[in-house]
């Protein structure tokens, strides 16, 4: 027995000393894996040191790595000396021998370095996207220097033919003969000066020019002006009605006209002469510019010197960076609210609201499909807020545009705007507006006070809009569902509205009328990924043609399609007054992060850099994902505005309603199948049950069921309603002059 005894123990020794063997080169497979992998780190390292912030990250992430692979070898040299133990111990206990194969056959070590070694190969991609990036900007910045300097050079051309105009128009007004004491009023005529027409001297001065563009007017009296909405406002009677024998001739002016810088109709101050360099590429037309930077200034001759350099040259692409995760530690913000802020004691000169439509809405040309409560007021609440905007120089109404709440105005700063230098579209202050704003009855029989958010481009809704049904199949192609099929990126087209029967235009808003929209950040529509700006929401306030372009609302668009705002009065929440607007003032973009002189500053600072979630040499915007560090910039926002605008209700009065857009109401009836296609014919008794029902309890108990039908809907409604939720047995109606498909026969009990 003891001789057998040490054959068993032979046999593990030799047992334990084969598995040893495996176990070292195991080890050694892993010391090489871990040496090559030290060796691509270093390769990553020497390639990428030329780029310092990304080399900055390298560098931390490579101790990260180093530090990793000392835990790692710690982690084998405690298993050299298990294993060494468990040879000593393998005759003694055996026990201890299947621990030490529990232990050694882990494959923990094995999958964190295999993890170790995807970190850096992921890092090394990052790395070599970021150094393509740069060098295309760096390129672009070359192409744009040189652009700029050419543009120089023809912009002082430019301005000496400038000053010949100037001087043709002094001959024609008349101010040539002005005298020393004149000076004053001939400042505001001269072209050189800079300052247009006064808005009393519209149409009656240049009847010699009633037919063509003139770049130098505040406003236009030319036969194009309705189409291009820059007619001055007494057109009609000057240009369009009078006779020719009541024109008012260049003789009878005054010699001395009293003129200053003005308000155009749209609410914008004249503006020096300029190029698309200092006015942004905006595709509106600016009334009060001297030259234009829109894609059809080309057409009207009057486009600023630069605008084939600044604006149809492409900007260099933000450096796309990997999402950062929510800093454990707040940065602090700099306070910038401190004395730099003056309170105004009286209020200032705000700009005010557009005008109504100048057209009578023509009630039976509107786009209602289902016209009960759109045609008439509404019950719902009236909800006055603020609502704000991050502009240029640049002002016209808000009408067709998106607006945000300020958190979710910052959001679009701290993402779009400020990650770039110049700031994109130069953006450089935060507009506010007091809103009112009524639902409408569709809205509210569903629990909501807002509609869906579309998005806004020239003054044109863009979309997503729904455009359809899309089937949901099973695996074996049978049908399971539906859902609403979307457009977007473009108008609305007409193409659209065969499978949007019964509405004569986009859904959203003729099914709901035109709406205020809504939508909170991090919900459909955009953005859909988190967000770390507290109540954060973007909005939709629909004007006049909203699928029109800003140039072209003709009369008949605006009296069929008059949109949602109707100032100078209350809304009362029917499909075209659902909201209205007054200037609340505005604060300065540099104001409020504490920059003295952009201009200048942006050349050896940056305001936020995505890459590495911070600025240089400035601190402000640090902390993207940190909702701590967003809400002091949302709080040191609203201070300021208090502070600015103290006999205005401050922010936290009329602070934001909750978005209460609720997708799955909004569009419940595109879950259903298509009710104009398919068999038709009579209802059968069971379906004629069912309709009953609907009509004299279903609509009364759960109106949120039925939608879009109401109390007034017809038997025909009814039973497409039925059929397309296959209830009741019900076919759909038929067409007039369909033939009726053969009638399925009751299921009814006697």
């Amino acid at each position: 027995e003891l001789q057998a005894s040490i054959r068993d123990v032979k046999e593990e020794k030799k047992t334990t000393e084969a598995f040893s063997s495996q176990l070292e080169g195991r080890i050694r497979g892993i010391e090489e894996k871990a040496h090559e992998s030290e060796k691509k780190l270093q390769e990553h390292a020497e390639k990428h040191l030329a780029t310092s912030s990304a080399a900055s990250n390298l560098k931390g992430r490579a101790e990260a790595m180093e530090k990793s692979q000392e835990d790692m070898k710690d982690r084998l040299n405690k298993a050299d000396i298990a294993i060494t133990d468990y040879r000593v111990l393998a005759a003694e206990n055996k026990q201890n021998i299947a621990k030490l194969l529990e232990v050694v056959s882990s494959p923990d070590v094995l999958v964190n370095m295999e993890s170790s070694i995807l970190d850096v190969t992921k890092i090394s991609q990052q790395n070599s996207k970021a150094l393509a990036t740069l060098t295309a900007q760096c390129h672009e910045l070359s192409q744009q220097e040189l652009e700029a300097q050419k543009n120089t050079e023809h912009l002082g051309e430019q301005l000496v033919l400038l000053g010949k105009r100037a001087g043709r128009m002094e001959t024609v007004l008349g101010l040539d003969e002005m005298g020393k004491d004149d000076e004053d009023a001939k400042t505001g005529v001269v072209f050189k000066s800079g300052i247009l027409l006064t808005e009393q001297q519209r149409c009656m001065v240049p009847r010699f020019f009633q037919d063509e563009y003139v770049r130098w007017r505040d406003c236009q009296c030319n036969r194009d002006c309705f189409k291009n909405q820059n007619c001055c406002y007494d057109y009609e009677q000057q240009c369009k009605g009078a006779k020719s024998a009541d024109a008012p001739v260049l003789g009878a002016l005054p010699k001395a006209l009293a003129i200053n810088k003005t308000t155009s109709l749209r609410g914008a101050t004249t503006a020096k002469w300029g190029s698309c360099g200092e006015f942004t590429c905006a595709e509106t037309y600016v009334s009060w510019r001297p030259c234009q930077c829109n894609s059809l200034c080309k057409d009207y001759g009057n486009c600023c010197s630069d605008y084939q350099a600044v604006c149809l040259s492409p900007p260099a692409p933000a450096i796309p960076g990997p999402a950062p995760q929510p800093p454990a530690v707040t940065p602090d913000l700099p306070d910038t609210s401190g004395p730099s802020a003056p309170i105004a004691s009286v209020p200032v000169e705000t700009t005010p609201p557009a005008p109504a439509n100048v057209y009578a809405v023509n009630v039976t040309a509107l786009p209602w499909t289902w016209k009960d409560g759109l045609n008439s007021p509404s019950e719902s609440p009236l909800l006055t807020f603020y609502m704000y905007r991050a502009v240029s120089d640049e002002v016209y109404p808000p009408l067709n545009t998106n607006l945000g709440s300020l958190p979710g105005v910052l959001w679009y700063l701290h993402h779009e705007v400020v990650i770039q230098a110049p700031r994109k579209f130069q953006i450089s202050r935060i507009l506010r507006y007091k809103v009112q704003m009524r639902a409408t009855a569709p809205l509210l029989r569903l629990g909501m006070h807002f509609g869906v958010r579309l998005a806004y481009d020239k003054g044109q809704a863009t979309g997503p809009f729904v455009c359809g049904r899309t089937n949901v199949t099973n695996k074996d192609g049978t049908t399971e569902g539906y859902k609403p099929k979307f457009c977007g990126d473009g108008a609305f087209k007409a193409q659209y509205l065969p499978d949007l029967k019964p509405y004569k235009n986009e859904y959203e808003y003729s099914a709901y009328g035109y709406n205020v929209g809504c939508n909170k950040l991090g919900e459909y529509p955009f953005p859909m990924h988190p967000v770390y700006y507290p109540n954060a929401i973007w909005y939709t306030l629909p004007g006049a043609c909203p699928n029109n372009l800003y140039y072209n609302k003709d009369n008949s668009c605006q009296a069929s399609q008059p949109g949602g705002y109707c100032p100078n009065m209350e809304p009362n929440g029917n499909g075209t007054c659902t909201w209205n607007y007054e200037d609340a003032g505005e604060i300065s973009l540099d104001e409020l992060v504490g920059i003295k002189d952009y201009a200048s500053w942006m050349h050896s600072h940056r305001e936020y850099d995505p890459e590495t979630d911070e600025g240089v040499k400035f601190g402000w915007w640090n902390g993207i994902n940190s909702t701590t560090a967003n809400q002091e910039r949302v709080r040191q926002a609203a201070e300021l505005f208090d502070r600015r605008y103290p006999y205005m209700p401050t922010v936290a009065e009329l602070t934001n309603p909750p978005c209460d857009f609720n997708f799955g109401y909004f569009y419940k009836e595109w879950y259903r199948k298509d009710g104009y296609s398919g068999p038709c014919g009579p209802p059968n008794a069971h379906c004629k049950g069912g309709i009953w029902w609907i009509r004299h309890e279903g609509l009364r108990l759960h109106p949120k069921w039925y939608v879009p039908l109401t109390t007034s809907a017809s038997d025909d409604d009814i039973q497409r309603l039925l059929y397309q939720l296959g209830e009741n047995e019900c076919l759909r109606p038929c067409n007039w002059g369909e033939t009726p498909t053969a009638a399925t026969p009751s299921k009814e009990t006697p």
